[in-house]
């Protein structure tokens, strides 16, 4: 992007020409590659399913109790009828402890 903003290319051309450049070097110094399992991270086809796995992952808990990652709804709707006292998530640090009436006047 910083090279974009310095020559004014978009960044998808610069990118192709960079690609083109490289796989180019490579056939010239015999390096054998099967072009058919390229993967450009760069390309909305491949990059649609980085966005869709964060988002899956966005929308989740993991509750240690079932062993499984849940969907986010599901820990709400424990916040506001419980809080979070009798919640198992995984965390990183210490989680500071509330009751529903907490969470719902949050």
């Amino acid at each position: 992007e910083q090279y974009a903003i310095q020559t004014g290319q978009h960044p998808a051309v610069t990118t192709a020409e960079n690609i083109k450049t490289y796989r180019r070097q490579l056939d010239k110094i015999g390096f054998s590659f099967d072009w058919s399992r390229e993967v450009r991270t760069s390309d909305p086809s491949y990059y649609k399913w980085t966005q869709w796995i964060f988002i899956q992952l966005f929308n989740s808990w993991y509750n240690k109790d079932t062993d499984k990652a849940e969907d986010i709804s599901s820990l709400i709707a424990i916040f506001e009828k419980e809080g979070n006292i009798n919640v198992n998530a995984e965390a990183d640090d210490d989680v500071e402890q509330f009751s529903a009436e907490q969470w719902n006047a949050f």
